[in-house]
């Protein structure tokens, strides 16, 4: 029929365009759409609204997180695969580094799947217009709940791991992870459009730099947040004295500030184009 026909040519032309803009989510959303998939994952849940006007945006981050189970469960397995990896680091020896990465990464990604609401005020910042606070505190907003889920899935096994090797610093360590974590998605979140001037790049000894800048465009957040954290985990999690520990929760917490700020820096001239 004609309007299947319609759906389909509107469908190819929003992942076309996705795909040149190097828009993974957008191919996603395109064809999700097209299927008519989106509904069966989603169930109805009801919380009741906050009081506070400035609790409306934390509200609303829940509401779609609950209502959308696959991508609650989804971040919960790759948070409790992250905290494995990274409890298999603290016994590695050498190969300590590479385990955190790895198990960092993890929980990158599942930072980054609860991050959906940030993704929709990126995309639209009329959504959010009414709100009562300025579009460049968004990204602090938006960070509330990630990090919550994040400290409730990787608390348990973490409590039970630092009470059985009676090593407090365990929990210390994933209070900073996690919101350095949960900034580094939101950078990559409010981001700038993808603009076709990228891939003219300039000419280098060693090739064009047109692919080295997309790369950094697409990658910058976990690379600003999994990098750092995976040079800083291993010494503070084979630590025998509180100093290194310390150091850890001291630079991971400055990080997770500098990439909260550069995550609200990079929403307000997103809402400013």
């Amino acid at each position: 029929p004609g309007a299947a026909l319609r759906a389909r040519a509107r469908t190819l032309g929003a992942m076309s365009a996705a795909a040149l803009s190097m828009d993974t989510r957008g191919v996603a959303l395109a064809y999700s759409g097209a299927a008519g998939d989106g509904a069966p994952g989603r169930i109805r849940f009801r919380l009741r609204p906050p009081r506070r006007r400035e609790l409306v945006l934390p509200w609303r981050d829940l509401l779609a997180v609950a209502r959308a189970p696959a991508r609650l469960l989804g971040a919960a397995a790759l948070t409790l695969a992250a905290v494995g990896l990274i409890a298999v680091a603290s016994h590695a020896g050498q190969a300590s580094v590479v385990a955190v990465g790895s198990g960092l990464a993890l929980g990158y990604l599942a930072a980054a799947w609860l991050c959906e609401g940030a993704r929709l005020d990126a995309e639209d910042t009329r959504r959010s217009a009414a709100l009562p606070f300025r579009f460049e505190s968004l990204a602090w907003w938006h960070g509330a709940v990630p990090c919550l889920v994040l400290f409730v899935v990787a608390g348990v096994p973490v409590v039970v791991a630092a009470v059985a090797a009676g090593n407090p610093g365990l929990l210390a360590l994933l209070a900073v992870t996690a919101p350095v974590l949960v900034a580094g998605a939101l950078v990559n979140v409010f981001r700038p459009r993808f603009m076709p001037d990228l891939f003219g790049g300039f000419e280098t000894p060693v090739g064009n730099s047109a692919a080295i800048v997309a790369v950094i465009w697409l990658v910058l957040g976990p690379l600003l947040a999994v990098v750092p954290m995976a040079l800083l985990l291993p010494s503070a999690l084979g630590a025998s004295h509180a100093g290194a520990v310390g150091r850890a929760v001291v630079v991971g917490a400055a990080l997770a500030a500098g990439l909260g700020t550069y995550a609200s820096r990079r929403a307000a001239r997103l809402y400013a184009a």
